[in-house]
């Protein structure tokens, strides 16, 4: 007659109840052994595989969880859903400011940079206030959260004029204005793009600590002047960027010029580690694969929209749609440049050298390239991976304005390094207006959705009849308030 096996316990998911159901299988087949103290060798190995059982069962639970929208936790898994339903979760994206460069009128000649020359650091008044000009071995002595970094957004030459600090309106001006009169000194010429800004003083500035308004506006065409004299010359700007109501008829107002658009984020080097992954036909012969790299060192990846995108007005210039944000990172593989980043490779060639970039819950940046067969190229499994990344996201670089104080040179070698360092000495620099557009990831939340105002959530909120809905206190009640995210 057959002995009676032990029921298993099929319900036994975590160490507690797989230690319990191997000593109960261990007390029916091996009867003689009653050890349980946990110096013994058997307890010990049976606690060991309870530890490993427990993993496993964990992995075979998270599978599950993450295959489907609803039940996923994982921000990257939330992420991947999404985008197949058209929906993208965006990892926010960085600051933009207006900075305002005042070159010394001792001497006349204009100044001639490369965007990468200049750095603006936002700081307090306590770091660097003694010192016109601040480096990287000044900054290294510092925590890293006492300042913020900003680096010119064109990558166009710049070029500061003394005779562009300042020009005097006639005034005053009229709500939604988009031309003014403007006194210009000999030879100086304003080119249609760029940016002036407005500033006049507030009618009543008792108990303000500003006691200025400002107004930027993008010229929509060029103006000059040639005479040997100073001229009165009418400027014209973008409708989108007409006069705002609280500055009407204000006077006096001048016009600064010189002015520079900066964003937020400092750039980085790092070795990526390797990601691998195991597959193949068989158990015997796996196929040892490289599905990506991470994660990254530094957190905050930042993550920007292309200025081509928000050309146009000094108000749309400002304005970045995350959605659009890409992430600010290049990567070499063995040395060499491995293509371009992508928000997503789902029209990536089978030879497109494409990467992408997922965030997880942790801000923690994971690179996934291709598969090699349908959507990208994959590199080989032993190569290296070096990433020139920027760190600096979301509304960490909102900062007030008059923070951008401080100017820093990187990069430049001599004699050259001499001629920028003579040039920055001439110049001050500061944020007449608070910087503006840097919005954190999107935060996954699941609301239900009112199915009355389908058309108010994404495909992927109609779909699953719940909606991706980014969370803030003033607009925790999502049926009655559309979010900026879900828009």
């Amino acid at each position: 007659m057959a002995k009676l096996q032990p029921p298993i316990d099929y319900m036994a998911k975590d160490y507690e109840s797989f230690r319990q159901l191997m000593l109960d299988r261990l007390s029916s087949t091996l009867p003689a052994w009653q050890e349980r103290h946990a110096p013994d060798l058997g307890v010990t190995l049976v606690e060991a595989l309870a530890y490993v059982a427990d993993y496993l069962s964990y992995y075979q639970d998270a599978v599950a969880t993450e295959a489907y929208l609803g039940t996923a936790r994982q921000r990257i898994s939330v992420r991947r859903h999404a985008r197949l339903l058209d929906y993208f979760l965006h990892e926010g994206c960085n600051a933009r400011a207006w900075v305002h460069c005042c070159v010394n009128v001792d001497n006349g000649w204009p100044v001639r940079f490369e965007p990468g020359d200049l750095i603006f650091a936002a700081t307090n008044e306590r770091i660097g206030a003694e010192l016109p000009l601040l480096s990287k071995e000044n900054l290294s002595v510092r925590p890293e959260a006492s300042y913020e970094i900003f680096k010119p957004v064109d990558s166009e030459p710049i070029k500061l004029h003394p005779d562009h600090n300042e020009f005097t309106v006639v005034g005053p001006l009229e709500k939604d204005a988009t031309a003014a009169k403007v006194q210009l000194r000999p030879g100086v010429v304003l080119e249609a793009g760029s940016v002036l800004m407005l500033k006049a003083a507030k009618p009543d500035t008792a108990g303000q600590s500003e006691p200025y308004l400002y107004h930027p506006v993008a010229l929509a065409e060029g103006a000059s002047s040639t005479k040997l004299e100073t001229t009165e010359t009418w400027i014209r700007w973008h409708f989108d960027d007409a006069l705002p109501s609280y500055m009407a008829n204000l006077k006096p107002i001048v016009a600064l010029g010189n002015i520079i658009l900066v964003d937020h984020g400092r750039w980085v080097s790092d070795t990526v580690p390797l990601a691998r992954d195991l597959t193949g036909s068989s158990a015997e012969n796996p196929i040892e694969r490289r599905s990506g790299a991470g994660p990254l060192s530094r957190l905050s990846l930042t993550h920007r929209v292309p200025l081509a995108a928000t050309i146009g007005s000094a108000a749309a210039m400002l304005n970045q749609n995350p959605r659009q944000a890409i992430p600010q990172i290049s990567l070499k593989i063995d040395g060499k440049p491995w293509g371009h980043v992508r928000a997503d490779l789902l029209e990536s060639l089978p030879y497109d050298r494409h990467f992408c970039v997922e965030v997880d819950d942790d801000g923690r940046a994971w690179i996934r390239f291709g598969d090699g067969e349908g959507v990208g190229e994959q590199p080989a499994v032993e190569a290296s991976v070096e990433a020139v990344y920027r760190v600096g996201n979301g509304q960490a670089g909102n900062v007030p304005a008059g923070s951008i104080n401080r100017l820093m040179i990187e990069g430049i070698r001599l004699p050259d390094r001499m001629r920028v360092l003579a040039d920055l000495e001439r110049i001050t620099v500061t944020n007449p207006m608070d910087a503006t557009g840097g919005k954190d990831p999107r935060v996954r939340c699941l609301r239900p959705l009112d199915r009355s105002r389908r058309d108010a959530g994404s495909p992927a909120a109609s779909y699953f009849g719940r909606r991706l809905c980014g969370i803030r206190p003033q607009r925790d009640r999502c049926r009655q308030r559309r979010c900026d995210d879900c828009t």
